[in-house]
């Protein structure tokens, strides 16, 4: 199970990454650009591991981006479905979902 400071770790990584793509690349001259693409999917796991430690690491203390939180909820509980290792969390996963 990922910690509190790997998953906080992941968050900087995805945000720098995100920093550098988008200071070095300069104006979007064509928003369909590679580099584009790759600087907003950086933006996106940022905000996505932003979301995980409220449901991984800090259980029962409330969200402050409820419709973020639920969708996160949501995946999470379906890699629990796929996945299965553990067949209680399996099971609570599928009365959520």
């Amino acid at each position: 199970m990922m910690t509190r400071g790997s998953l906080l770790s992941l968050q900087l990584v995805a945000l720098a990454t995100f920093l550098l793509l988008s200071v070095t690349a300069g104006a979007w001259r064509n928003p369909d650009a590679v580099v584009a693409t790759i600087a907003g999917m950086r933006g996106v796991v940022a905000m996505t591991v932003q979301n995980a430690p409220a449901q991984i690491a800090l259980k029962n203390i409330p969200t402050t981006a409820p419709m973020t939180t639920n969708v996160t909820r949501l995946m999470l509980d379906f890699a629990a479905m796929l996945i299965g290792l553990d067949a209680a969390d399996s099971a609570k996963a599928k009365e959520r979902a």
